[in-house]
């Protein structure tokens, strides 16, 4: 589930979480630290199987890796990972109405939270800092019951976000492929096209279908490869690129059910989210035992 990040509305809130840096973090035994910038120690705190209604955003440094400042609804989550130094064990620290800041482990929470590859330059001992506050407090049958809303909501909402992306860019001639994506060519490309076993080099910057970007390969200067054929890609974008030649590039919308379902990706990516992808197919490497044809 995607979790909704601490809005910083007001100066008076920002000067006193600039203060708050300051300030030594307190730390648990298990590794997490942090600091309460409000703390109601009467309020119910959320307990493992219920969830909590949360306003969050996450940092890397100094960068903002996620935020749902965005998002037109309340997001719920669901507390069921108590490992230790783990998100849902800070948030049962936390009562309702509580702000507070934490800082984790990032490639603890990016590869066992999120199921993330680990980004340029982060290092095992960089932190990720959590600016949250835990609005309501959910049992386990209200976290239950609002899931499933949620993905009602999610799923009747996807095909109309689809159009308006479609509508707002006209110049795309965007084209509805048999498989179900929707490819706008920008670029063609004179080179072969991969099949089942080639490896492939792409550029691409991935966006959420309201057009924020959220993962890129041109920030880091290094090209993303992988095998068509296994399964290290959302099927969307290896679908993609087997339908393109070696020097193309495409703007691709992908739907849901090709990308991260009615699952999403933890929280980052919402159920029944579509992607869209800017891609260029760099290079293609044939598997070695097979001769090629352009």
């Amino acid at each position: 589930m995607r979790k909704t990040f601490f809005l910083l509305i007001a100066a008076g809130t920002i000067a006193l979480l600039a203060g708050c840096k300051k300030r030594p973090y307190f730390q648990t035994k298990d590794g997490i630290e942090y600091h309460f910038v409000e703390h109601h120690r009467s309020g119910p705190s959320p307990v493992l199987g219920g969830g909590a209604v949360l306003d969050i955003k996450v940092y890397w440094k100094d960068s903002l890796m996620f935020s749902s400042h965005d998002l037109h609804h309340d997001f719920n989550v669901m507390i069921k990972d108590t490992a230790e130094g783990s998100i849902d064990r800070a948030l049962i620290m936390m009562h309702q109405g509580d702000s507070a800041i934490f800082r984790l482990n990032a490639y603890n929470f990016l590869t066992h939270k999120v199921n993330m590859a680990i980004p340029e330059g982060m290092t095992p001992d960089d932190k990720l800092v959590f600016y949250i506050r835990l609005k309501r407090v959910l049992s386990p049958k209200q976290i239950t019951k609002e899931h499933e809303k949620f993905l009602e909501y999610r799923r009747n909402l996807e095909p109309q976000l689809i159009d308006d992306y479609i509508q707002r860019h006209p110049d795309y001639h965007f084209q509805l492929q048999s498989n179900g994506l929707y490819i706008a060519r920008v670029k063609d490309g004179k080179g072969i096209r991969p099949v089942e076993g080639d490896s492939v080099y792409i550029n691409y910057i991935s966006y959420f279908i309201n057009g924020e970007p959220f993962a890129s390969t041109l920030k880091k200067g290094k090209l993303f490869g992988f095998r068509i054929g296994d399964e290290k890609v959302i099927p969307g974008l290896e679908l993609a690129i087997k339908q393109m030649r070696q020097g193309q590039v495409a703007f691709v919308i992908i739907p849901s059910y090709l990308a991260y379902g009615k699952e999403g990706l933890m929280d980052l990516i919402p159920p029944y989210s579509p992607l869209v992808f800017q891609v260029e197919l760099v290079r293609v490497v044939p598997q070695r035992s097979k001769i090629r044809w352009k």
